[in-house]
């Protein structure tokens, strides 16, 4: 086994063990919330209709979260522990692409990949994000094995379709990178395996598209989402895209450049890597011009992989001539990575929980939430939280850290016109619990 081999395992081995301690660490936010309320406590036909209520949403990353859940029972850990295997195994397989086609330095690549605050992040979450992150390098990195492993790359298509639709866009782009790369009788052997293999897993696919098609479009009608492309998206897509703003970003950009030029690799390997990087984007572009949907950058994570590898080669490129340099930029991308890796465990969060913990002590008041649908947030934690009757004296004011405040402050000044007071208040996690009460004896004032 070469060194740069036993470097990438025992990378794998330090990131696993990293990322397992601090799967517990942070608090559960809202995006976790409302995929587990999908997955918690529910059966398979359940969870499969509440993914129908989320637009773009396939059923696999859900059932991967849940079979997690039944079988640890639930805690923060259990809801994290597929999101933090698949980024392993997302690790490994850029490792496995990295010697593919044949990288220079393959470690490198994967410290800097392990590092990204994009990717991190999602190691962390509770989402399917590091799920879809993983099929897509799998898919890149079955694509040169030959028509031999077809069926293989067919699998990973379609596990990747059930598990985010954006998925389709890789397989896309290995098919113009074929196109415009390979020729002759090549080029028409490989367009016709791919083509076919990726054709297949749509067609498999196409039910849970049609079945879940018009839910999307009343749902994102309802919630008044739109798609929005300015003149600034083109820079919200650098700052975002690594996890780590404008800097991280644009250095990242820089550094893909410059592996752009290099010698070393040739022209159809950097084809592949822009090709991944590049049609994702485009195509998510389109996707949600097409539902009139939000663009967010957790739907362009697959680009991370081309991107790395891309910067990696740069990274190369500068060592090669001014070692010193080299091993610089590697040593600063790694660095930045991991600064705003730190400010984003570390930043204050909101935290449900322990909001609806104090909220469970005042079932005995009226609860008024703001917005008035989020009382399942509260209650998913503490599922026997009840609002006593509004008929009488108290009013207790939930408001979230998503809630409208001109709506806040249009009931306070309702309830203050009816006589009563503000004699309590409290903020946990993001949370403010604020109570009124027409006893103007009421002590406690804050």
């Amino acid at each position: 086994m070469t060194t740069d081999r036993r470097l990438v395992l025992a990378l794998l081995a330090s990131y696993g063990v990293a990322v397992c301690a601090l799967l517990g660490r942070l608090s559960i936010w809202l995006d976790e919330i409302l995929q587990l309320l999908g997955t918690r406590g529910k059966s398979l036909t359940e969870t499969l209709h509440w993914v129908t209520e989320n637009p773009g949403a396939s059923p696999l990353g859900y059932i991967a979260q849940a079979l997690c859940i039944r079988t640890l029972g639930f805690s923060a850990y259990s809801a994290r522990l597929a999101a933090a295997l698949f980024s392993i195994l997302s690790c490994a397989a850029l490792a496995w692409l990295a010697w593919e086609l044949r990288v220079r330095w393959a470690s490198a690549a994967v410290v800097l990949f392990m590092a990204l605050p994009l990717q991190f992040r999602y190691a962390l979450e509770g989402r399917l994000y590091s799920q879809a992150l993983f099929l897509a390098v799998v898919m890149t990195a079955l694509v040169l094995k030959g028509a031999r492993w077809t069926w293989l790359y067919g699998v990973a298509v379609l596990a990747g379709l059930y598990t985010l639709p954006f998925l389709a866009f890789v397989p896309l782009a290995h098919l113009i990178w074929i196109a415009c790369c390979f020729r002759g009788t090549e080029r028409r052997g490989a367009l016709v395996r791919v083509a076919l293999a990726a054709g297949v897993a749509g067609a498999l696919f196409c039910p849970w598209f049609r079945y879940t098609r018009d839910s999307w479009h009343g749902i994102i009608a309802t919630n008044h989402w739109h798609f929005v492309f300015t003149a600034k998206t083109p820079l919200m897509l650098v700052r975002e895209m690594s996890g780590g703003g404008y800097w991280l970003g644009a250095l990242l950009v820089a550094a893909a450049g410059l592996g752009l030029v290099s010698r070393r690799m040739d022209r159809t390997t950097k084809a592949l890597l822009v090709s991944i990087t590049v049609v994702p984007v485009v195509g998510a572009l389109a996707a949600d011009a097409a539902f009139d949907y939000f663009l967010a950058v957790r739907q362009i994570i697959f680009l991370l992989p081309g991107l790395v590898l891309l910067a990696v080669e740069g990274v190369d490129v500068l060592e090669r001539r001014w070692k010193l340099a080299g091993i610089t930029a590697l040593a600063g991308l790694v660095a930045l990575a991991l600064v705003y890796d730190a400010k984003w465990l570390s930043r204050p969060r909101e935290n449900w929980q322990t909001a609806a913990s104090m909220l469970k002590g005042s079932a005995q008041e009226c609860l008024r939430f703001f917005p008035a649908d989020s009382d399942r947030y509260y209650r998913f934690f503490e599922p026997s939280l009840a609002s006593g009757p509004c008929g009488g004296g108290r009013v207790t004011l939930v408001v979230s850290p998503y809630a409208s405040m001109n709506d806040v402050l249009a009931e306070s000044r309702k309830l203050q016109a009816a006589g009563m007071k503000r004699v309590k208040g409290a903020a946990v996690g993001g949370t403010s619990i604020v109570t009124f009460s027409a006893d103007t004896d009421d002590r406690g004032a804050k």
